[in-house]
């Protein structure tokens, strides 16, 4: 292993960070530890995102990276049996099924960049009218037109997540499983509101009650008695054989061009025809 690494460290600042971990990876024999179709996609994506990131032969904003890479779902499984389907939100536009689980809705999405552009279209007088902001500039003054659009927007997108929630809750037809988390608050003995902008403040003011029998039931057990208290699973690791080789790459491919360029005539003035 480390003749590997040594190599990958002595070309870091020559190889784009995606060639230079993807080749790490292949030389340590990562690729012969996938044993599906699914584990290889998941894997590519990986890679991929890595090379959507780089920039130049390195990567210029590494939180953003990883808070990029906790977002990777995996695809769906064909090889796996039909009884479970791993599905976003927007693919199971329009489909049922028995049983949903909607796990995560106390997560905070991804905070929006600010836009260089805001406008919003509106009617009035029977004409079509339109408001447009730019972003203001570096120290600038905050426009009053443009935090007006950006509230609006931020509107929209509240909306939206409320759409998503109730598409998602709807793709149910005998059982449906809400999966979320809240923060204890030990001024008030209670639980502290989810963010303003996760899934799970949109039924916060039905789902409540539940979550403070929960905290009410987990602080009555004891972690030593009742087994609370496990250690979280690590990652799954597969070893290598002992004797493990790379695979040999492949043959030299025989290759024959379809026609002799000497056969090839020419004209009085030498040019070929």
């Amino acid at each position: 292993m480390m003749p590997v690494l040594a190599d990958a460290f002595a070309l870091r600042a020559r190889l784009p960070v995606r060639r230079l971990v993807e080749g790490v990876w292949s030389e340590l024999g990562g690729p012969d530890c996938l044993e599906t179709r699914t584990e290889r996609e998941d894997a590519a994506a990986f890679l991929d995102l890595l090379e959507r990131v780089q920039d130049g032969l390195g990567i210029p904003d590494e939180k953003a990276f990883a808070d990029d890479v906790t977002r990777l779902f995996a695809p769906t499984d064909m090889e796996a049996a039909g009884d479970v389907q791993l599905l976003t939100i927007h693919r199971a536009k329009g489909l049922e099924f028995d049983t949903v689980i909607l796990p995560g809705l106390g997560r905070l999405p991804r905070s929006e960049d600010p836009r260089l552009l805001l406008w919003h279209e509106y009617a009035r007088g029977g004409r079509s009218r339109l408001l447009l902001a730019p972003i203001r500039p570096t120290g600038g003054e905050k426009d009053p037109l443009y935090a007006y659009l950006a509230r609006i927007e931020s509107q929209k997108r509240e909306n939206e997540r409320t759409r998503l929630l109730y598409v998602a809750a709807t793709r149910a037809r005998q059982c449906l499983h809400l999966l979320g988390h809240a923060l204890p608050d030990p001024e008030n003995d209670a639980l502290k509101p989810p963010g303003s902008r996760t899934l799970l403040a949109r039924i916060w003011h039905a789902v409540e009650p539940e979550f403070m029998d929960a905290l009410k039931d987990y602080e009555g057990k004891d972690p030593e008695r009742d087994g609370a208290a496990t250690k979280p699973r690590g990652v799954p690791l597969r070893r290598l054989v002992a004797d493990w080789t790379p695979a040999p790459p492949p043959e030299d491919i025989d290759f024959k061009p379809s026609y002799d360029p000497s056969d090839a005539g020419s004209d009085e003035s030498g040019h070929p025809t």
